[in-house]
């Protein structure tokens, strides 16, 4: 909790970061890379949990969020392939288990509630996630 709301002190000092962020979770949640968890799924879980801090980093230099671009090239043969993945971490689900150790907490305004989300695929903060994509 602490960490996050350092997280949105350190926005609401920087609004047009402010928007772009809560772009990026909504964004997230759209995609279904993430979920907005209900006070049920919350109270009904009696596995572990884990909460999963994430941090301003703005990158002045980029307009918009990079794709991730993975190209694969074959040495020998007739054919080869090339391909442009979008978001090629979050093509890949989480487990039920492993949902619940990447809850995160966010809200667009500081007068609304916390809510508890859960990211619902690999992300690229995650240590294997290069492995495991």
């Amino acid at each position: 909790m602490a960490t996050f709301l350092r997280t949105e002190k350190r926005l609401l000092k920087q609004p047009e970061w402010r928007t772009a962020y809560g772009e990026q979770v909504h964004e997230l949640v759209k995609r279904g890379a993430a979920v907005r968890l209900t006070p049920e799924e919350i109270q009904e879980w009696k596995g572990p949990v884990w909460y999963v801090s994430h941090l301003v980093a703005p990158n002045p230099h980029s307009v918009t969020t990079p794709v991730r671009a993975v190209l694969l090239r074959f040495q020998t043969g007739e054919h080869a392939a090339l391909g442009d993945i979008t978001k090629m971490y979050n093509s890949v689900w989480l487990k039920n288990r492993e949902i619940h150790l990447h809850r995160f907490l966010w809200r667009d305004d500081p007068e609304e509630d916390i809510w508890e989300y859960a990211i619902t695929r690999v992300n690229i903060g995650d240590r294997p996630a290069g492995c495991i994509a």
